[in-house]
């Protein structure tokens, strides 16, 4: 999950959709 908050600025969608 740690690089998922890091790169959520871009994964934002994949991040809280997957």
């Amino acid at each position: 999950m740690t690089s998922c908050l890091r790169k959520k600025r871009r994964l934002e969608g994949e991040c809280l959709g997957i």
